[in-house]
């Protein structure tokens, strides 16, 4: 039998909200993903392969030698002391080349003056910042 309800109060039909808000074909967002189980073959005691690798492992001993073989093999480069000096010789140069590259480190040089330039904005900003203060206290004065 079904108790009596107070007057003025809910009663909440749970079995209708249950059908309404969980039906029985909804996923909730989870999808179900069918894939086959990845393959994985393990090794059988009976193959033969390196006693060094084992389950894809080198020993110190067989990376040792790998390492100096790669290193034998490996192509040589002679360095020379015009490379470690910086580049070609001056004196190689024709007198043309030789002036245009010391009009470029002039150039580079006046380029790259980051300090300077960082100095030069920071006393700007600096008189732009105390000319505001001035007008601002002008205004000031003017109002009163």
């Amino acid at each position: 039998m079904e108790s009596e309800v107070p007057a003025g109060s809910i009663r909440w039909d749970e079995i209708n909200i249950m059908m309404t808000e969980h039906p029985e074909g909804k996923d909730y967002g989870h999808m179900k993903i069918n894939e086959p189980k990845t393959p994985y073959q393990e090794r059988m005691s009976g193959d033969e392969e390196d006693e060094d690798d084992l389950h894809g492992v080198l020993c110190a001993d067989a990376l040792a030698e790998k390492v100096l073989e790669a290193r034998e093999n490996a192509p040589r480069k002679q360095w020379s002391e015009a490379d470690s000096s910086g580049g070609s010789d001056e004196e190689e140069l024709s007198e043309e080349a030789k002036e245009h590259k010391k009009k470029f480190k002039e150039w580079r040089k006046k380029h790259y003056n980051e300090y300077q330039a960082v100095q030069r904005a920071r006393a700007l900003m600096q008189h732009d910042q105390e000319e505001e203060e001035e007008e601002s206290e002008q205004s000031e004065q003017m109002q009163f």
